[in-house]
């Protein structure tokens, strides 16, 4: 019961908000027209044009050959067994070998 008149109060105020929303004040559009008057004065200016031809080749740019690739991107993969981990260590800061990894 208390909740059915929370809700007819709260539907009340929306709709009187709504209400005053739409009767509120209304905003007037001002336009200002502005005359210019310019004065041109027509010079004329005669100039010499002259035609030059430019021959430059043009080398066609080659098509990429289409990509019909699928799955992994590697051309080559490489493994390679490590007696130590310490030497593992040492090729990997050396740049001899990208990844290891140590299974127990």
């Amino acid at each position: 019961m208390l909740r059915n008149k929370i809700m007819w109060v709260l539907s009340l105020i929306v709709i009187a908000s709504m209400i005053l929303t739409a009767c509120g004040a209304q905003t007037v559009e001002v336009v200002k027209t502005v005359e210019v008057i310019k004065e041109v004065v027509a010079t004329q200016i005669v100039k010499e044009t002259q035609i030059v031809e430019v021959t430059q080749e043009v080398l066609p740019t080659p098509t990429p050959e289409p990509v019909t690739r699928t799955g992994g991107w590697l051309d080559l993969v490489v493994f390679t067994e490590q007696n130590s981990a310490d030497a593992a260590i040492s090729q990997l800061q050396s740049g001899d070998i990208d990844v290891y990894a140590q299974t127990n």
